[in-house]
């Protein structure tokens, strides 16, 4: 995986980001390198690879994470564009839709994604050490979402996050991308940025995002998106300690995860789940 391999070329930078808020997430996401913009290769970005990034994840669990695509990753190039393990041809896409990313941060997309976690990994050894660690990583990501909108209340988080296109048959189909796909662009703007101008430069029609009023009495005030983002936190650690079957510990909430929180179990311990 390529940014598991970056990322531990980079041991230096680990001992600098020891004990720094944000920790192993922080690193793992900012030690990817933005493609350019357009692509002019093909780029990736995945749950699986975030997971395998971790100096302690034994390789013999790389296979098993590549199975995480579904549950998060972004690629594009010259080639094609998709979200979670799905890539569309460009002669295939017909348009691609621009959201603010904090506007899809909801308790209903928390929820979804959770669930969908436990539905798509199949019943592979370390399939419960895998589900532990993707729910530690997305919490972990969230948390870092919370922590920048929280400090800059005023960015905008532009991002593409649905794809039309032509199925089979001639039919229109429409891919939206998931919730770690969503908070990682939120995340790496650079890498959003790329996305829609890739999108430009192979013709496709993009629509825009629609502003709101500064009037708009839905537009939430600094303080309750702070506290919405609050909920949002506590809601995905307690989701995640539910996923792995440990105990929910809410009191965490709004501290920033240590490095290698969560990361340095034996997956050979692990039963596998049916």
């Amino acid at each position: 995986m390529e940014l598991a391999r970056r990322v531990r070329e980079l041991g230096s930078a680990a001992r600098v980001t020891a004990g720094v808020p944000g920790g192993w997430a922080r690193e793992a996401v900012d030690a990817l390198p933005a493609p350019s913009a357009p692509a002019t290769e093909p780029w990736k970005a995945s749950l699986g690879e975030l997971i395998a990034a971790q100096p302690r994840v034994p390789a013999v669990m790389a296979r098993t994470l590549t199975m995480l695509d579904g549950l998060g990753s972004v690629q594009f190039g010259p080639e094609g564009l998709g979200f979670d393990g799905e890539e569309i041809p460009w002669e295939k896409v017909r348009g691609v839709r621009m959201h603010d990313g904090a506007d899809l941060l909801t308790s209903l997309a928390v929820e979804y994604e959770f669930e969908r976690m436990g539905q798509v990994l199949p019943p592979v050894p370390g399939r419960a050490w895998v589900l532990r660690k993707a729910g530690s990583a997305l919490t972990a990501l969230i948390r870092l979402v919370r922590t920048r909108m929280t400090d800059r209340p005023a960015d905008r988080h532009d991002i593409i996050w649905e794809i039309t296109y032509t199925g089979r048959f001639g039919r229109e189909k429409t891919l939206n991308a998931c919730l770690y796909t969503t908070v990682f662009l939120m995340l790496r703007p650079d890498v959003a940025a790329a996305l829609l101008a890739t999108a430009h430069a192979h013709g496709i029609p993009v629509a825009e995002v629609e502003r709101r009023s500064v009037e708009d009495a839905d537009q939430p005030e600094p303080a309750e998106r702070s506290a919405q983002l609050d909920e949002l936190c506590r809601q995905s650690e307690q989701a995640a300690a539910a996923l792995s079957g440990d105990g929910v510990r809410p009191e965490s909430c709004g501290a920033e995860p240590s490095p290698g929180e969560g990361f340095s179990e034996n997956p050979a311990a692990e039963r596998t789940h049916g």
